[in-house]
């Protein structure tokens, strides 16, 4: 198999070790939280390493640079989600 791109970048290495993090921290959560912010939680962090690899994967800069700031903006949305946690 072919060593894709995406899995040279620092950023993917990261969210991609963050994502464990989430879940493990979203067993914690109250059963409260279950509707609201645990899939919240779990889709941002997810999304931010799907679109960084499909960032990569794209051809031209302006293709790049729109999978890439949506990863940039799930990160916000969990600093955003974390905040109250």
């Amino acid at each position: 198999m072919p060593e894709l791109s995406h899995k040279k970048l620092f950023a993917w290495q990261k969210a991609i070790l963050l994502l464990p993090l989430i879940y493990e921290l979203c067993k914690k959560l109250t059963k409260n939280e279950t509707y609201n912010l645990i899939g919240q939680m779990k889709r941002a962090g997810l999304s931010i390493s799907n679109n960084i690899a499909e960032g990569a994967s794209r051809k031209t800069k302006p293709d790049k640079n729109r999978f890439f700031e949506i990863a940039r903006s799930s990160v916000v949305e969990m600093i955003t989600v974390l905040r109250p946690v």
